[in-house]
């Protein structure tokens, strides 16, 4: 008796004292179902809570609005592709688009811009090109099912065939899912109505045959729940609808386990005209006052009322079912509900406004989503209030697994970041970067690789090497480029720190690159960004004076001579553009992508016979592939040229059409800015080729001469007939120039190396003469291998503040390592004062 008063205390005192965390962690397993929107814009709903207050003043939706309201907003929530595929593979395989395991980055193809775009874009979906998840992939549906729960899909799927086509083994209940309503291949339903054929109410082919059992028209009592008359008894059954009837019986008979419910509405997706939307809600928005906001599509907004009603009806059916499994609870205590729209709206920009751009852009109008999480169990924190996280789409494989108590998948990379703990104690999430990569071409889109870190966001623009910053807390709309013009020291900072996460990160993730049309070599990587100071302002950047010519690009004459001798386009081969951030001198550069090529009016100065001439200027080809022409004034008879041939930099000054002298020497190949030059003195009969103000090829048996050579000159290409080099092939340069000048002289050493901005930049020649280094890019340690035992050595590190972060004297020593592990990530350049030869090189720790 004593023994059991004893038990009995003792578990009455356990009882009191037991952490509550432990009686919660017994709840049963949640339930989940994700709602996604398809081609819903961030600001095509009702609610501000979303959008940072920017709601739509046509489109109505009242759940969404309550949900939003009750639950947790996130108007920094991001999707990870602009458009429909990318974000459901994303979602479903838990990665992002560069794992072979899901490989979907757009919508069919990559190359969705024709046959004459500058780049090609890299395979897109399955080696048989659809835009599909491969079956090894190991999804989301997979993972929850071993945790125990039954899944079933509705809706769109678009990443898998339809189990009646199912050539890929890749259908939905393949995947995870127990059961598939209406999911396939199609990304829209192309009739959102059922139709009658043979007596039987069907939907679209485009949707799948499961869907077909709740095709039969509207009853009255349908009719009168969601039109509240009997307008729609006995019409055709909208899909939307449909798939509610669908999940709200599936739910009914799956009692027994949790369930993990993937509801992906064909809404609000076209078709969206009068036809495809609910007659009573057509009626409705036909009769509203137009919108102030460019909300003007009637069919699109009744769609989306629908849509909303829909959700509305689930949530319903969670408040005022009882849980099978929690006696004495409802359903909506124990399930999540999480709503995300898979990209930006596809009417126009005015869908999403005021972000910049719409479905298929990685500006914010195309990739932010309209997202919330919401339910009415004890476990969600924080419910009413507005969370300004950025998150991604692809969070939610990490989230609902450790939401279901289940484990990840060993051996598979998932990239996503789980939510759980934020969403029920509080705890912000660690990640501090987004990423984007798009490889090929899409709508007005072109290839880019884009990083949101904190409250900026970097593009980087792989056709023309081009660099974008936006401060998304002050400027949503991504109106200002904060590298355009001169930026101060801390944005550039800022901008080359985010240019090496995004270049890391496209490293770690084998992120496929696009290729050139021309050539086929593959893009750069994004590495330092680089501008240009104020005109003017560093002397040493602009060519010496005395020259005959001087295309310097800037706004003020843009490809005319800028030395006012009139040597100005005639004409120009395409159409030019510039670029007003990445540049050396002045205030832009000029971009030539393949297809442009200037021709200078010939001028008496470069036809005469000649003993002289000198020829500078600032080049950074976008790749070294294929023969790419710098300068060509002549022919094959008589001509001098510059150009890039492959990996190397080649000049000639040609005599005859058998003779001539002709240099080359490895260009260096870091898709940087690089100063090249080409002096010629018959006299001493000396050719001599520099790059960055190094002298690195002489030929001291040039011609004494060359006689007057009337073929066409000109910039960027082979102009007509056959160059200097006896070429006559397509030979357009691509990449970028800035200060290009010619002389009637010969330059000296000192002028090169003053138009060069007196920096020398790691050329291969240095490097093979000298000294050799890496790594570069660096983590922990530089070393520095001398060729040969120096006498002196000074090594001095600047950051790009210009501070000197190291500095330090080294006797004799042919192995020179420099810890920097202490080093911040970001630029820095190195100088080495090696026996009186100065070497400066840009460095780049990870």
């Amino acid at each position: 008796m004593k023994k059991t008063t004893y038990l009995c205390s003792l578990l009455f005192i356990l009882l009191l004292t037991f952490p509550l965390s432990f009686l919660h962690s017994q709840n049963p397993s949640p339930n989940v179902i994700v709602i996604i929107a398809d081609d819903m814009g961030w600001s095509q709903v009702s609610t501000g809570l979303t959008n940072l207050n920017n709601p739509s003043d046509f489109y109505e939706t009242p759940t969404l609005e309550t949900l939003a309201t009750e639950g947790i907003a996130f108007p920094h929530a991001y999707v990870n592709g602009a458009n429909c595929a990318p974000t459901r593979a994303a979602i479903l395989s838990g990665q992002y688009a560069s794992r072979p395991t899901n490989n979907i980055f757009a919508v069919d193809n990559l190359n969705r811009g024709g046959n004459s775009t500058l780049l090609i874009g890299p395979p897109n979906g399955l080696p048989s090109g659809i835009d599909e998840i491969p079956a090894s992939a190991i999804t989301l549906a997979e993972t929850m099912k071993t945790a125990g729960y039954t899944t079933v899909h509705l809706g769109k799927y678009h990443v898998g065939e339809n189990e009646s086509t199912n050539v890929s083994n890749n259908a939905a209940t393949d995947q995870g899912f127990d059961v598939n309503y209406g999911g396939g291949t199609k990304g829209n339903p192309g009739n959102y109505f059922a139709t009658q054929s043979g007596g039987n109410w069907t939907f679209h082919s485009n949707i799948g045959s499961e869907l077909d059992v709740y095709a039969d028209p509207y009853t009255l009592a349908e009719s009168m729940s969601l039109a509240g008359d009997s307008s729609l008894e006995g019409t055709a059954k909208h899909v939307t609808d449909a798939m509610a009837d669908a999940a709200i019986d599936f739910m009914n008979a799956n009692t027994s386990n949790p369930f993990f419910m993937h509801f992906s509405n064909y809404a609000i997706h076209g078709p969206f005209n009068q036809a495809n939307a609910r007659p009573d809600l057509y009626a409705k928005y036909d009769a509203k006052t137009p919108s102030t906001m460019g909300h003007n599509n009637k069919g699109q907004a009744a769609i989306a009322e629908g849509m909303d009603q829909t959700i509305g009806r689930l949530i319903d059916y969670l408040k005022t079912t009882a849980d099978p499994r929690n006696v004495g609870h409802m359903l909506s205590e124990n399930t999540l509900v999480y709503f995300i729209s898979d990209n930006g709206g596809a009417i126009s920009t005015d869908d999403n406004g005021p972000l910049r751009g719409m479905k298929g852009d990685l500006y914010e109008g195309g990739i932010r989503s309209v997202s919330l999480v919401w339910s009415e169990a004890s476990w969600l924190a924080n419910k009413g209030t507005v969370n300004n996280t950025p998150i991604l789409a692809f969070d939610l494989y990490p989230t609902l697994v450790e939401a279901a108590g289940g484990t990840l998948p060993v051996g598979y990379d998932i990239d996503g970041e789980s939510q759980w703990q934020m969403l029920t104690n509080g705890t912000s999430m660690t990640r501090t970067g987004l990423f984007w990569h798009f490889p090929g071409y899409i709508r007005d889109q072109k290839p880019v690789s884009v990083i949101r870190k904190g409250d900026y966001k970097l593009i980087h623009n792989y056709e023309a090497a081009s660099y974008e910053l936006y401060d998304l807390i002050n400027d949503i709309s991504e109106t200002t480029n904060l590298l355009s013009g001169s930026p101060d020291a801390g944005i550039l900072e800022i901008g080359n720190n985010m240019s090496i996460d995004l270049r890391n990160h496209l490293i770690d993730t084998s992120a496929p690159l696009p290729t050139y049309r021309s050539g086929g070599g593959t893009v750069p990587l994004p590495y330092i960004i680089t501008t240009a100071p104020p005109v003017n302002s560093i002397v040493g950047c602009q060519a010496v004076s005395g020259y005959e010519a001087y295309w310097d690009f800037d706004t003020a004459s843009d490809a005319n001579d800028a030395s006012g001798n009139n040597h100005n386009p005639n004409p120009i081969n395409g159409t030019l553009s510039y670029d007003t951030v990445d540049f050396e001198e002045g205030d832009q550069s000029v971009v030539f992508d393949g297809t442009v090529n200037i021709q200078y009016s010939l001028g008496a100065f470069m036809t005469a016979a000649t003993s002289t001439r000198s020829i500078v200027a600032w080049v950074k080809p976008t790749s070294l592939t294929g023969i790419q022409n710098i300068l060509d004034e002549g022919g094959r008879l008589v001509g001098i040229g510059m150009r890039l041939n492959g990996s190397n930099l080649e000049s000639i000054v040609r005599e005859t059409e058998t003779t001539s002298s002709l240099l080359s020497f490895p260009f260096p190949n870091d898709g940087d800015w690089h100063h090249v030059a080409l002096v010629y003195d018959g006299g001493s009969t000396s050719h001599k080729l520099y790059i960055d103000g190094v002298e690195v090829a002489l030929d001291s048996s040039a011609p004494s001469s060359i006689e007057i050579h009337t073929g066409l000159g000109g910039i960027a290409g082979k102009i007509s007939g056959t160059d200097s080099f006896n070429n006559n092939t397509t030979s357009n340069f691509i990449g970028k120039m800035d200060a290009f000048a010619l002389y009637n002289g010969t330059l000296t050493a000192t002028e090169v190396e003053d138009s060069a901005c007196s920096m020398v930049l790691s050329i291969a020649d240095e490097s093979d003469k000298i000294y050799t280094l890496s790594p570069n890019p660096f983590k922990d340690y530089v070393t520095i291998h001398l060729n040969d035992v120096p006498k002196d050595v000074s090594v001095k590190i600047y950051n790009l503040l210009g501070e000197l972060v190291f500095s330090k004297h080294f006797i004799k020593n042919r192995k020179i390592n420099i810890p920097v592990q202490n080093f911040s990530k970001g630029l820095y350049l190195l100088n080495m004062n090696i026996d009186n030869h100065i070497i400066s090189k840009k460095i780049l720790k990870e």
